[in-house]
């Protein structure tokens, strides 16, 4: 619970703008060396008053700008440090793992986020995760998450037809994806053993993505997106819309006993 809820306030409703990945410039699956040398070309240019800009700053797309002091830059290299952390920042970010993802991110770097999509969505239209394409089910469910946020750059969701159905897409992407038998295979990519279990994972993006939804979207506009998805998720979603009466009912009773202590009469 601890690391849930540390890691949770660390990415401080800045999921993917913030995204360690993204500070640092890189994808999911880079490793030391790529991130070492990024981390000390931004100094030595932030010495010098200038900004560097990397192939997946993505600043096309209605993600903050990125904060890229020192400060910031240690947290996320220390974030990443931590094999958990550098599975909950991939989950909301990209992997290149197969000459798929290579070619449809490059065509994302362009700025085509449509040819990005298309390709993606190509290797996944069977819906049934395999050892080819299982990183590009979490590949696509990021891009369609990124492309529904709103242009006020604090990674909200807009609401449109066509936002609620990529949102709505990309969940059940990242639920095929996160309760297969190839998530495993996706964390030895990432960070050399298996640091977060496939339960322990759905319960973090599930959360992450209801802190991201709550910020705009109500309690009926939430429960439609999830209408039809994976039981976890449903799960997930009564028992966040619980919490927050039920934590209100014991505050209420809790004043109701101090104010009968006060005054007994």
């Amino acid at each position: 619970y601890s690391f849930f809820l540390n890691i949770f306030y660390i990415f401080t409703n800045m999921i993917f703008s913030q995204n360690s990945y993204r500070v640092l410039g890189v994808v999911s699956n880079s490793g030391v060396k790529e991130i070492k040398k990024n981390i000390s070309k931004l100094k030595a240019f932030s010495k010098i008053g200038k900004d560097v800009t990397f192939d997946y700053d993505l600043s096309f797309l209605n993600l903050a700008k990125l904060d890229r002091r020192e400060s910031s830059l240690l947290q996320s290299e220390n974030s990443l440090n931590m094999d958990k952390n550098k599975i909950t920042n991939s989950l909301f970010w990209f992997t290149d793992l197969s000459s798929v993802d290579s070619v449809a991110l490059a065509n994302l770097i362009k700025g085509d986020t449509d040819k990005s999509i298309e390709i993606f969505e190509k290797a996944t239209k069977s819906n049934e995760v395999s050892s080819k394409n299982y990183s590009s089910f979490n590949n696509l469910s990021t891009l369609l998450l990124l492309t529904s946020l709103d242009d006020s750059r604090t990674d909200i969701f807009k609401k449109d037809d066509t936002s609620i159905q990529r949102i709505k897409k990309a969940l059940q992407l990242k639920t095929l994806f996160l309760s297969s038998t190839f998530y495993n295979t996706y964390c030895e990519e990432i960070c050399k053993s298996v640091a977060l279990d496939s339960a322990a994972a759905q319960d973090f993006f599930t959360t992450s993505i209801l802190d991201l939804l709550n910020k705009n979207f109500n309690t009926k506009e939430i429960s439609s997106l999830f209408d039809g998805l994976d039981n976890h998720l449903k799960e997930k979603l009564s028992d966040t819309l619980t919490e927050a009466p039920l934590s209100n009912v014991k505050s209420h009773i809790e004043s109701a006993n101090e104010l009968i202590k006060s005054d007994e009469k």
